[in-house]
């Protein structure tokens, strides 16, 4: 049996100390991201309650209804809510993509 020097030592608990930062750090931001999309979730299923409880009259500039079809009052609730799933989905994809990024540069800095 060998005893370790103190330099070594040192060095297997500062490895330790990192390896436990950067659990934390994940585990912090898959909470965020979670909560984050929790929030939007419920953000456009309020957003969606509300509007269909509210009654939006507009007034048809045109002789005709052909034109202005999606902006009657009926619809209004629908294009709010379609907007903000897509907002919603295209933030979760540069949420993945920003995550994927930031695995890749720990693998990176962990085998230098």
């Amino acid at each position: 049996m060998t005893m370790r020097g103190l330099n070594e030592q040192l060095r297997e608990i500062q490895g330790r100390s990192r390896i436990l930062k950067r659990e934390k750090q994940r585990r912090r931001a898959r909470l965020l991201g979670a909560g984050a999309v929790s929030l939007c979730l419920v953000l456009i299923a309020g957003v969606s309650l509300w509007i269909s409880g509210l009654s939006v009259q507009t007034v048809s500039m045109t002789a005709t209804p052909y034109g202005s079809l999606l902006a009657g009052g009926q619809y209004v609730g629908y294009i709010v809510v379609g907007f903000l799933a897509f907002l919603l989905g295209v933030l979760v994809t540069l949420l993945g993509l920003e995550m994927r990024k930031r695995k890749e540069r720990e693998k990176e800095r962990d085998s230098r």
